[in-house]
């Protein structure tokens, strides 16, 4: 059968009791970072959000990074509740990395347009077990955020990221499988209406965002 990573957001209301919630359930933090996430799309013709994404990333920790890379999603539903399921593996494809200015001129010598720009301020990044990861970020405009990744057989992946949201005590009717550009442009109000009318992962349930502490509260122990 062949593996798939399936992933999910949802909004963290108390992100030290999730944090408490991950340790206590054997969890060990893997990664502390904060990067910004620069959007694209064609300056011409159609660009789904939904399920393509291009940014160039600019990572402020651990150390100070540019790459370009390239992501495409698909809905899994399994019941009431869809996640999103990369097209490669590991989910992001690395296209280029080198200094901003290379990275910029790539997208635009490919035909691509600034879009938009999302800020993880603060992140944490847990392992869970095997091929299971949960990460905490304070997302700008958005407030604290979770994503759960779990990686298998697409039913056996399923049937074990119902049991870590379980586990961690997050409602399923909680987790959307857009994507996190997506989240940021519709709260900003920079989704095209033809766009957000053909959303084809979107789950029943509205997911908006958490933790009006607005970043003073903290995934595990972060640095800065």
């Amino acid at each position: 059968m062949p593996l798939c990573e399936l992933e999910g957001r949802f909004p963290i209301p108390d992100p030290r009791a999730l944090s408490s919630q991950a340790e206590r359930v054997g969890g060990t933090v893997v990664l502390r970072y904060a990067l910004t996430d620069h959007l694209y799309r064609p300056r011409v013709g159609p660009w789904d959000p939904f399920t393509l994404t291009l940014r160039i990333r600019a990572h402020r920790e651990p150390e100070e990074t540019w790459e370009v890379l390239f992501s495409r999603v698909e809905l899994v539903r399994r019941g009431p509740l869809g996640l999103k399921r990369s097209a490669f593996p590991g989910g992001k494809v690395r296209l280029y990395a080198g200094p901003r200015e290379l990275c910029e001129r790539l997208l635009e010598d490919l035909g691509f347009a600034p879009w938009f720009a999302v800020a993880k301020t603060r992140g944490t990044k847990w392992a869970l077990g095997e091929s299971v990861f949960l990460s905490l970020e304070h997302v700008e405009g958005l407030g604290w955020m979770g994503e759960l990744e779990v990686a298998g057989e697409v039913d056996q992946a399923v049937g074990r990221f119902h049991a870590v949201l379980r586990q961690l005590g997050v409602p399923p009717e909680s987790v959307t499988p857009d994507p996190l550009p997506v989240l940021v442009a519709r709260a900003r109000g920079l989704l095209r209406p033809h766009e957000e009318s053909r959303n084809p992962l979107s789950n029943t349930t509205e997911n908006r965002g958490g933790g009006a502490d607005e970043g003073r509260a903290a995934g595990g122990t972060p640095s800065g």
